[in-house]
This record gives C-alpha cells, structure tokens and sequence, in this order.
C-alpha cells in the first residue's frame, strides 16, 4: 500500500497524520462554536468506519445550517493563511485539502449543507438534498471510472467509496430527518415565509415531504392557506394519510 504513494507522502507520512488528526479536530471545533453561538447544543456523530462528525441539532436548518457548515473550510482557509505564512509545507497541504474536499456541493460534506441552506427555501428541503446525494454517489462513481481508465493510484479508489457510502448512508435516514426537522422547527423565531402551492388533493404526509425546515411553512390550496406548523403537528399525531382536503373542516388556522 505504502507503494501507491508519492514520495512526499512515503517520507512524510508521520507527521502528515499528525496534522490530519490537529487539523480536523479543529475542523470539527470550529463547527461547535458556530453551534453553540446560535444555541445549539453539538455532539460528535461516528459514521462507524465512515468517521466522525459534528451532530447538530435538527433545529439548525435553513441560513443556520450554511452558517454551521461553512465554519469548518472557514476554519481550515485560515489555518492554511496562517501554515504558508510560518513556512509548515504539510499543514498547509492538509488544510487545503480539508477545506477544498468540504467545500465540494455534495451531501453529507459541508458544501452540500451550504448548498441546501441556502436553497431548500427556493426548491424545498427533501428535492435538494436528493438532489445533492445523486451528485454525490455519481460523483463517487465517475471518479472511480476515471481511475480506473486513467491508471492513477489505487488507492483513490478508497475515496471514491467512502464518498459513495456516505452518501448512501444519509439518504437512508433522510425522510427521518425531514420530519425531525419540521417538529423541532414549528415555532422557531425569525424564519423567512414560504409558500408551497398544491394543485390536488394529496394525503397531508406528501404535503409536508414538500416543506423546508427552517422556514415558515404555508400549503396553498384552493385558494387558502392552510398553517404549515399544524399540518406537521397533526402528521405527528398520526394523521398523515388523511387528505389535504379533510382539513378544512377542522378547527384548524386556515387563511
């Protein structure tokens, strides 16, 4: 395996390691304190031989969640600043990788949370994040087709799955963390109004896989607002497979 390796790598390889393990839990440590400066509480989350991350809440949605992601590459562009001008050659190689590799638009990577920040309001929560792990697995997959055709090192074959089956892994958990989202959500101050237009009846779990958390949701339908906080209430009540419609006649707030 050493082998696959450049010569740079092969002689330096100790402390390379030393600066990847300093380098990420500062990574990680500035995704805390963005955290905790919004109040949130964090826990560190292992991804079994994935690796670890930082869990944040699932209230941290919306600008909250690009704020939380882009602190880490932030963090590693600084300490890269901070490497070139005190002359350490292998903490900056690290640092540009670290941040150059999160800031890639895939979920479950920093770009990717970013990304789905910032647009989940335009395109909704669930549509761009499938979207952003469909780049993600096609991504893993491309790559590993180019080196494989293009004889580059072997050993990049592990990135490319790692890729994948981070991507595989949280879309399996996705539909779980969208309705988690949306309860912790409900009554969150500040958020921006959005409105999601319906043109058919349709049961009020289909509904609400349409709303972003972090946002104020309102479902249009037949010319009224229906509340988009009490339609996630009454999905978690157990009430999913009732129709759109049914509502209308409940003591529920509709516009």
């Amino acid at each position: 395996m050493m082998a696959e390796l450049s010569p740079f790598i092969r002689a330096a390889w100790p402390e390379l390691l030393a600066a990847l393990l300093l380098f990420l839990a500062l990574h990680e440590a500035a995704h805390y304190l963005a955290l905790r400066l919004l109040g949130f509480g964090a826990g560190l989350q292992i991804r079994g031989c994935l690796g670890v991350a930082m869990r944040a809440a699932p209230a941290c949605q919306g600008w909250r969640e690009a704020f939380v992601a882009a602190a880490g590459p932030a963090a590693n562009l600084l300490l890269l600043w901070l490497c070139l001008k005190f002359g350490w050659q292998a903490g900056a190689q690290v640092n540009f990788c670290l941040a150059a590799g999160n800031l890639l638009p895939f979920l479950p990577l920093d770009g990717g949370k970013i990304l789905r920040g910032l647009l989940a309001g335009l395109f909704g929560w669930r549509a761009v994040s499938k979207l952003l792990l469909f780049w993600a697995r096609a991504a893993a997959l491309c790559f590993a087709i180019c080196i494989y055709y293009f004889g580059l090192k072997k050993l990049l074959l592990l990135l490319a799955l790692w890729l994948y089956l981070l991507a595989w892994q949280e879309e399996r958990h996705l539909s779980f963390q969208l309705m988690s989202a949306l309860t912790q959500t409900a009554g969150q101050r500040f958020r921006p109004h959005r409105v999601v237009r319906i043109s058919r009846d349709m049961p009020v779990y289909r509904a609400v896989r349409r709303f972003s958390p972090g946002w104020r949701n309102w479902l249009l339908f037949q010319g009224r607002l229906l509340d988009g906080d009490i339609l996630v209430g009454h999905m978690a009540a157990g009430g999913g497979a009732e129709c759109v419609s049914a509502l209308y006649g409940r003591n529920l707030p509709i516009n």
